[in-house]
C-alpha cells in the first residue's frame, strides 16, 4: 500500500472516531435530558395526583355528609311512621290501672282483718 493511501485510510479513521466521539456525548446528553425531563414529568404528575387526590377526599366528605343527612331524614320519617301506625295504648293503661286499683282494694279487704286478728294475739 502506498503511504498516501494509508495516510488517507488513517484521517478517515481519525474523522470516524471523531464522530463516534461526538455521536456518544449526544447521546449522554440526550440520556441527561431526557432524565431530567422524566424527573421533571414524574414531579407534575405526583402534584397532581396529591391534587387530584385532595379533590376527591373533599368530595367523599361532602357525600357523606349528604348522605348522612338523608340517612337521618329518613329515620326521622320512618319513625313518625311507626309512630303513626302504633296502637293507641291509653285506653288499655286506663283499664290496667283500674283492674290494679280494684285488686289493691279487695287484698286490703282480705289482709286488713288477718292482720287485725294477728294483732290481737300478740
Amino acid at each position: 500500500m502506498s503511504e498516501e493511501r494509508f495516510v488517507a485510510i488513517e484521517g478517515r479513521l481519525t474523522s470516524v472516531e471523531t464522530k463516534l466521539d461526538d455521536l456518544s456525548r449526544d447521546m449522554h446528553e440526550l440520556h441527561a435530558d431526557s432524565k431530567r425531563e422524566m424527573h421533571a414529568l414524574h414531579a407534575d404528575a405526583k402534584q397532581e395526583m396529591h391534587a387530584l387526590h385532595a379533590d376527591v377526599q373533599r368530595e367523599m366528605h361532602t357525600l357523606h355528609d349528604d348522605l348522612r343527612r338523608h340517612m337521618g331524614v329518613l329515620h326521622e320519617d320512618t319513625i313518625d311512621k311507626i309512630k303513626a301506625l302504633a296502637p293507641d295504648f291509653g285506653p288499655i293503661r286506663r283499664e290496667f290501672t283500674a283492674a290494679d286499683a280494684r285488686l289493691k282494694d279487695e287484698i286490703d279487704l282480705r289482709l286488713t282483718p288477718i292482720e287485725a286478728a294477728l294483732r290481737k294475739r300478740g
